[in-house]
């Protein structure tokens, strides 16, 4: 509300500094005018030997000439304007007197109304007017009564002032026509000054609520020119306000399609050419200040005014990096579900139509063989689904449930090599579990770490050497349990040793010795240890060996309270 009335007021001022400065170049002109009017006069009324009246018109013409210099030096008629307005007054009675020249000097008197209201406004002005009029009227009174006779007959007088009172109440309707005028030019400045200030803070409020929103938002003009960026589309595009602000859109920000990288501009068009709201591509990316990418999507939609007609657009986009990761994870998921599991299924249909048809069975095909065989593919499939979850669970970000509970190592490691001895024994390897004198505990999901440590367990049997020999140990360094699983076997590539945790990722010896394997199985594990708040590392010489090595805080039982 200050704001606003301090809007007015400076308007009010403008206003009058106006008016004012227009009424002062009028009496300039007036005074100068006069001037030389004067001037001129003094001279022809010297050459016609009107000496009294010369003189008086030098008079005048001097003051007149005074009165001007001190305007132009001051800048104001606040002050001249009372010696100007006697000036006047005894130039009346000068003239009414004399007659001036040729006896026309009453004609000259029709421009005082002008002078005065320039000068003193409408009330004022006519309070020196009566006194103007009053002048000729007692001179009438003074020829009438025998006192003075003048120039001018008594009846010359009367038709002067007649003519006078119409000259000066033309002069007084035409300004009050403009003070009607002036008074409405300031309503108009107030009304416009109170426009003003509410749309200013219309934009503030617009402002704010855009400042609050979550999304990038962009303001366009008719002519596609920035005129408004929220913090949040700054901080995407990493361009300031002032970087964006009245440059046109397509200069400042460049959007392209992830999958051709030609640029995208047809939201654009739809918007202000079209009228309507359309949604950015999924594969729209934005290129940053920086030249980075960044996936984004939302919505852009047309400004229009009351005849529907586009007069802006605005775009709200945000940062889609993460949804975008998501849709591909799906995409490769589908895609490794179906290629993991065509094998074996292809495999437990093939038994299953022999078991079906009996008679494509050949002689040495055994019934229960078939039955076992199918038993195992499911088996596998089971287990390659459990991976494929759990691959799906780390790539969206899930965590692991892990229902955490004290296991005691010792007991666990040797169970779990104990499961994995009919597979040692196919290839005639030798399972070796060293385990120390004491227990070793540590708070841990069992089955989650079952899966971690059979799955070391099974890829040192499967990548080893036939009728070698692989080592389970457990030790315990300060509060860490260390589970190593040693193998001498086929090793991995020192070069490829980097990406051995990468998903779907098989060492190419291991691809080359036909050996199955989905490359999930580690890739999993890490995942699982981590979530238990462990490490899982790895040393290998390529023919040699391969110690995997899997560490977990060890269980601290509760401090007993006195």
């Amino acid at each position: 509300m200050k704001q606003n009335n301090q809007t007015e007021a400076d308007l009010h001022s403008q206003i009058e500094k106006s008016i004012d400065s227009l009424r002062r170049n009028l009496v300039v002109s007036m005074l100068l005018v006069g001037t030389l009017v004067s001037t001129v006069f003094a001279v022809l009324n010297f050459l016609d030997n009107s000496i009294l009246l010369g003189v008086a018109e030098t008079v005048v013409s001097i003051l007149l000439l005074s009165m001007l210099m001190v305007i132009l030096i001051t800048n104001s008629i606040s002050g001249p304007r009372w010696v100007i307005s006697v000036i006047l007054l005894g130039i009346t009675a000068l003239l009414v007197a004399q007659g001036g020249l040729a006896g026309v000097g009453l004609f000259w008197l029709f421009g005082f109304p002008a002078m005065f209201f320039l000068m003193w406004e409408r009330k004022l002005g006519n309070i020196w007017l009566v006194v103007m009029v009053i002048i000729p009227a007692i001179f009438i009174i003074l020829n009438l009564t025998g006192v003075f006779e003048g120039y001018y007959k008594p009846i010359n007088l009367i038709q002067f002032i007649g003519s006078f009172l119409l000259a000066w109440l033309f002069a007084y309707v035409y300004q009050m026509l403009q003070d009607r005028q002036r008074d409405l030019l300031e309503k108009n400045a107030n009304k416009q000054a109170m426009l003003a200030e509410s749309a200013f803070k219309q934009r503030k409020q617009l402002q704010a609520v855009l400042n609050s929103i979550g999304d990038g938002v962009i303001v366009m003009d008719a002519k596609r020119h920035i005129i408004l960026a929220n913090p949040v589309a700054q901080t995407l595009t990493g361009y300031s306000e002032e970087e964006l602000l009245e440059r046109p859109f397509s200069e400042a920000l460049k959007f392209i399609d992830d999958r051709t990288g030609a640029p995208v501009t047809e939201f654009l068009e739809t918007v202000f050419v079209s009228g309507k709201m359309t949604t950015l591509d999924f594969h729209t990316s934005l290129i940053r200040k920086d030249g980075s990418r960044m996936a984004v999507g939302d919505s852009a939609a047309p400004i229009l005014n009351n005849d529907g007609i586009v007069t802006g657009g605005i775009i709200v986009f945000r940062d889609n990096t993460r949804e975008r990761e998501v849709d591909t994870m799906k995409t490769e998921f589908v895609s490794l579900a179906s290629h993991q599991l065509q094998t074996p299924i292809t495999e437990l249909q093939y038994l299953l139509e022999l078991l079906k048809d009996r008679k494509l069975l050949e002689g040495d095909m055994d019934v229960d063989e078939l039955v076992s065989k199918a038993y195992e593919v499911s088996q596998s499939m089971s287990h390659l689904v459990s991976d494929l979850l759990d691959v799906s669970r780390i790539e969206t970000g899930r965590k692991f449930t892990v229902n955490m509970k004290p296991v005691v190592l010792n007991q666990f490691l040797t169970e779990t090599a104990e499961g994995l001895k009919g597979q040692a024994a196919k290839r005639n390897i030798r399972i070796e579990v060293l385990l120390p004198a004491e227990e070793i505990t540590v708070n841990a999901d069992a089955g989650k770490l079952g899966e971690v440590v059979s799955n070391l367990l099974s890829n040192a049997l499967k990548y080893s050497h036939p009728e070698s020999e692989v080592q389970l140990r457990l030790t315990q360094r300060e509060d860490v349990a260390v589970i190593e699983v040693e193998d001498h076997g086929i090793g991995i590539p020192r070069e490829q040793q980097g990406s051995i945790f990468t998903k779907l990722f098989r060492a190419e010896n291991a691809v080359k010795s036909d050996i199955e394997g989905t490359g999930l199985g580690l890739y999993i594990a890490k995942a699982i240890t981590e979530a238990h708040g462990g490490k899982l590392f790895f040393e290998s010489v390529e023919n040699e060996r391969t110690v995997f090595t899997l560490e977990l805080p060890v269980h601290q039982e509760p401090a007993a309270h006195a």
